[in-house]
């Protein structure tokens, strides 16, 4: 995973983990580097619980509302063939995703958004 912006990305949830439990939604359609990636590197922190959901989902806003009530909930969204406005959903909750930090590949490619989402 080194080197697509993954380490960087584990690094950064792990630190956010540090002073409170964290459920990280992972879009289920990105790519599998992003996903298989942030699972070796953070998959059995102890303050991190992955959820790998389809972020278009009714039901995945519905969890990431619920999960929201108690805990921190960050969001990572990687590259797709669909393009999804993720701030979009959440506000159309009457939620806010806050971009946290963008995640390049080596020569300047998206690999990931990372996403602090509050309701």
């Amino acid at each position: 995973p080194s080197g697509y912006g993954v380490r960087e990305l584990a690094a950064r949830l792990l630190d956010a983990s540090k002073t409170e439990p964290i459920t990280v939604y992972v879009e289920a359609r990105t790519t599998r580097n992003v996903t298989a990636g942030l699972d070796l590197l953070v998959g059995r922190a102890p303050r991190i619980r992955l959820v790998e959901a389809d972020l278009a989902a009714p039901a995945t806003l519905a969890a990431l509302r619920r999960d929201a009530a108690n805990k921190a909930v960050h969001v990572v969204v990687g590259p797709r063939s669909d393009s999804v406005d993720f701030r979009a959903l959440v506000a159309s909750e009457s939620g806010v995703a806050e971009r946290v930090e963008v995640f390049e590949r080596p020569g300047g490619e998206w690999a990931a958004t990372l996403f602090r989402v509050r309701f």
